[in-house]
């Protein structure tokens, strides 16, 4: 099959971008024609994609070929200004004209996250193809993608892709008919197991270990469990809290570390992919509260390396993390995340018994061969249709 891919942002590092690049390096070596058109961005991001890759550069656009796949870094409307200003803004400078001249001819065109989903409907009727949106909807959240324009696009999609039930239900209440709505879940992505003795001599960390990853944005919950720290502190006083992401914008008016200086806090930026490894291998809890998932690949991690975990009380997220079993979904507030994290801290037993179950969870149902092969399918029937 020949597929093109749209994507704001396209690297191996983060959330949705983690998503596309899996998928089209993996539908690539199964020998399937991907091409993906994404944002030319303002600065380098992680090394990606490797310089070496480069085939060709214009005024109006970079093209690199990775691991079977073309990637087109496109310049967007305003040229310079406009790289700077796409990253954030909540619209996007995406150039129509151009995105057709380089979509190539293919029967798929896969949408992923909203930014470029206009682009990609108007690609999928001037080229015939069949257009699939996975559209990570964040109810509730600014620009999240739950606006009436944005289900009235997805009601012309061929196919939309959930990745849970409670998002297929989110979209079947707003006139998403379910035959069009497809839920598929999402894997871990670690190379290697990781070394946690390695990461506790490197940081000093001689007790109990909670960890966050993730962008260290509000809605997912970082003050939360700053505060919540302090609460564990009187019952666990040896406990050490480790985030690990990028920074948030709202650092600049209000940073959740700033008036809390403790040594039982290591505040790391994005680290790499062997050190994310050795982190998760080296927590005891992987605590997450976000207000606003999709899914949380991060959650599938923490279970591949037989953690429990702990994560928000949203709809999304209930569906992913078993209640009890394999985690706990709590509210966001102090003493809720205090609560969970202490059941586990206070129960070796029954830490073990959670992150066990989380790892018979990923290698039944959350690995990324499941998931290629769904999203094949998916294709298959539509162009069979």
């Amino acid at each position: 099959m020949k597929i093109t891919f749209l994507k704001k942002g396209y690297s191996p590092v983060g959330g949705s971008e983690v998503l596309t690049y899996e998928l089209a390096t993996r539908l690539a070596a199964r020998g399937h024609a991907v091409r993906v058109l994404c944002q030319w961005p303002a600065g380098e991001r992680y090394g990606f994609p490797p310089r070496q890759s480069l085939r060709r550069e214009t005024r109006e656009y970079r093209l690199f070929w990775h691991r079977g796949v073309e990637i087109y870094q496109l310049l967007p409307r305003l040229g310079g200004l406009g790289r700077r200003l796409d990253v954030l803004s909540p619209f996007n400078l995406l150039r129509g004209g151009l995105a057709l001249a380089l979509a190539g001819r293919p029967e798929v065109i896969h949408n992923v996250c909203r930014e470029y989903a206009p682009q990609a409907l108007a690609l999928s009727r001037a080229l015939g193809a069949r257009l699939v949106l996975t559209p990570l909807a964040h109810p509730g959240q600014f620009w999240a993608g739950d606006r009436a324009t944005d289900v009235a696009l997805y009601r012309q999609a061929d196919a939309v892709v959930a990745l849970t039930g409670a998002e297929k239900r989110w979209y079947a209440a707003r006139g998403v008919t379910g035959d069009r709505v497809h839920v598929v879940g999402l894997g871990p992505c670690l190379a290697a197991p990781g070394d946690g003795a390695a990461f506790r001599h490197q940081y000093n960390l001689a007790g109990p270990v909670v960890l966050f990853i993730g962008r260290k944005e509000p809605y997912k919950g970082v003050g939360a469990l700053v505060r919540a720290a302090a609460l564990v502190w009187q019952r666990q006083p040896a406990t050490h809290f480790v985030f690990i992401g990028e920074g948030s914008f709202f650092d600049l008016f209000a940073d959740p570390f700033r008036s809390r200086q403790d040594p039982r806090f290591l505040n790391l930026p994005r680290v790499d992919e062997a050190s994310k490894a050795n982190a998760y291998a080296a927590c005891d809890v992987f605590c997450l509260p976000s207000r606003h998932e999709t899914f949380g690949m991060v959650y599938a991690e923490a279970w591949l390396c037989g953690k429990p975990v702990v994560g928000g009380d949203i709809p999304t997220l209930r569906d992913v993390i078993a209640d009890g079993s394999d985690g706990f979904c709590v509210p966001q507030r102090p003493e809720a995340i205090a609560g969970a994290l202490l059941r586990l801290l206070d129960d070796p037993a029954l830490r073990a018994r959670l992150g066990e179950a989380g790892r018979r969870k990923v290698a039944d149902r959350f690995n990324w061969d499941e998931v290629v092969r769904q999203h094949e399918a998916l294709y298959e029937r539509l162009l069979c249709r």
